[in-house]
């Protein structure tokens, strides 16, 4: 979990995951160290029942999160610098009744989406991908200033999208 400035001893950076690999207390781990890339990296292989109480491991972010924590102070504490810290995706997952309607074909969303996904692949400017939704029967008000690109359906209704989704076509 480390991220050496320099090379440093297989050996170390094995003991340095060794001491992380504690916070696993009762449950068996292997601490595999190599390298593959440019630099010497761990992995580690959990078993997911614990051999004292036969209970299976529960964790959820927050947990990992602290475990990251505890690797870090670790690495530092060899004076060595920590990777920079993950940030989760901000996209939201679909609700209950939309993924209900959406195994049942019927959803409106979906076929937007699918809409969107098509008339990105043929469109090369801003105009074209208009023009491809236009055909698919789509409105499109994509107004650059907006932060969203509003979508109005053949039946009329209206969905907002965040624009970072179209990059790649104006």
């Amino acid at each position: 979990m480390c991220n050496p400035s320099s090379r440093i001893a297989e050996q170390l950076l094995n003991q340095i995951d060794l001491e992380t690999a504690k916070a696993f207390e009762g449950f068996e781990v292997v601490v595999a160290t190599h390298i593959d890339r440019d630099h010497w990296h761990n992995h580690f292989v959990v078993n997911s029942v614990n051999s004292e109480t036969g209970l299976k491991i529960q964790i959820n972010e927050k947990g990992l999160e602290e475990l990251r924590n505890r690797s870090d102070q670790i690495c530092q504490q060899f004076g060595l610098e920590v990777l920079t810290p993950y940030e989760k995706p901000k996209q939201r997952s679909m609700n209950q009744r939309e993924y209900r309607t959406a195994i049942h074909c019927d959803s409106k969303k979906l076929r937007l989406m699918n809409a969107i996904d098509m008339a990105v692949v043929h469109s090369q400017s801003k105009e074209k991908f208009i023009e491809n939704m236009k055909r698919l029967g789509y409105g499109v008000k994509w107004i650059d200033r907006y932060k969203y690109i509003t979508y109005t359906t053949p039946d009329g209704q209206r969905k907002k999208e965040n624009q970072p989704n179209h990059k790649n076509i104006a």
